[in-house]
């Protein structure tokens, strides 16, 4: 019957199929004649954003709708989640403007035993519809899992630039001690960075830190380096 969304301000608004607006705007047309002149604002402003401006209703606008029904002894409206269809997706908002405009109308004329029929006739409608494939909440959570992801994955590429930048800076850098450079070699297992660096070592700057070199195979590529020397 509703399709959930939220509004820039977080407000939860609903999209609806006809049959729902039957039943909404005939609640209105109860209430409207009910509400305190002190308490007139809300419903200026939904007649404003719905019927003139043909956009769609906030929960905050049937809620207060509930409000005034409950007070007058009529029972409550309720809007599932449900699929919509052509009507609900429609984003015209003339079209819409106009078919609210001919629904009010029309239930503003009938007889009140007509009028209550095809509320009811609605209300069997939107029964009939199915649940909605991905839930309001179902789709956000979605929504939060994939930023979750894409800021992971942001995250990791930004600290691999960063120690991209840090190697390739210590690659220019005019001069490196023998232990900066096994220490640089040591972070990156990038083959190409790994030679550039041992590049810069001389075989008596080599032969100076070896000892002190853990990973052997970082003392593999040293000992390389002095036998293409000799």
């Amino acid at each position: 019957m509703a399709r959930y969304f939220e509004l820039g301000d977080t407000r939860l608004a609903y999209k609806f199929e006809r049959c729902e607006e039957v039943i909404l705007i005939d609640a209105y047309l109860h209430v409207k004649p009910r509400v305190n002149p002190t308490d007139q604002q809300w419903m200026r402003e939904f007649e404003f954003y719905f019927f003139a401006a043909g956009k769609a209703v906030t929960s905050d606008a049937v809620e207060r709708i509930n409000r005034v029904l409950g007070r007058i002894g009529r029972p409550a409206i309720s809007f599932p989640e449900t699929t919509v269809y052509e009507y609900g997706r429609n984003q015209d908002s003339g079209f819409k403007i106009s078919e609210r405009a001919k629904i009010r109308d029309e239930l503003g004329s009938m007889e009140a035993g007509i009028r209550a029929r095809l509320v009811e006739a609605a209300k069997a409608d939107a029964q009939l519809l199915p649940p909605a494939r991905v839930s309001y909440k179902e789709y956000f959570a979605r929504q939060d899992e994939h930023r979750r992801a894409s800021e992971a994955s942001r995250m990791q590429i930004q600290r691999r630039a960063l120690h991209a930048a840090v190697v390739k800076s210590a690659l220019i850098a005019p001069k490196l001690r023998p232990e900066d450079v096994i220490m640089l070699v040591s972070e990156t297992d990038n083959a190409e960075l790994r030679e550039r660096l041992l590049g810069r070592l001389s075989v008596p700057e080599i032969l100076a830190v070896i000892r002190e070199v853990q990973d052997q195979e970082i003392k593999n590529a040293l000992v390389r380096r002095v036998i293409d020397r000799q």
